[in-house]
């Protein structure tokens, strides 16, 4: 889940760049600097004033939101926060994201498959993009496992790195 909400900030960022960027008045190099230097602000100052246990991302996306309006800031960076944030199913919101928030908490997205199982864990692995990569899934894991069950049987091929396989195939090989 933290890749999530990674990704949300870095999509926020650039949301609030593309807003502030005016070439004009400001080397892009210093904007994105300030507007970084801000989000990192708000976001550390977010975590800070969410609750102190069970506290969710949603909890920090509507301290963000809070903050981002007792700041001054344009209405724009909390529509940014907001739509990624919905965009990647983290929170819903009460408003079409046509509108403008103006003061609305936004929601938890309850996943049905994020509650605890019966071993006491938690199955992410349905709840996003990210999470379905197969870097996240055990198959790599699983068919490798299998292979050297195979091999320590005689069967499998061979392993180009460790030059393992069955005596039968290095005899042919020979």
């Amino acid at each position: 889940m933290s890749q999530v909400f990674t990704g949300g900030i870095y999509d926020v960022l650039a949301d609030m760049f593309e807003l502030e960027r005016d070439i004009a008045r400001e080397d892009e190099a210093a904007t994105l600097l300030r507007v970084a230097n801000y989000l990192f602000g708000l976001l550390l100052r977010a975590i800070m004033k969410a609750p102190d246990e069970n506290a969710t991302f949603a909890d920090v996306v509507n301290q963000m939101i809070s903050l981002s309006a007792a700041d001054g800031k344009p209405v724009k960076h909390r529509d940014f926060i907001r739509d990624q944030f919905v965009r990647r199913e983290v929170v819903v919101s009460p408003v079409s994201l046509a509108k403008d928030l103006d003061g609305e908490k936004l929601a938890a997205v309850r996943h049905p498959h994020l509650v605890l199982q019966n071993n006491g864990l938690q199955n992410r692995s349905a709840c996003c993009g990210t999470m379905r990569l197969r870097e996240y899934s055990a198959v790599d894991v699983t068919y490798e496992v299998e292979r050297e069950q195979l091999r320590s049987q005689g069967l499998g091929g061979s392993d180009k790195k460790s030059g393992s396989g069955s005596k039968k195939q290095k005899a042919a090989a020979e």
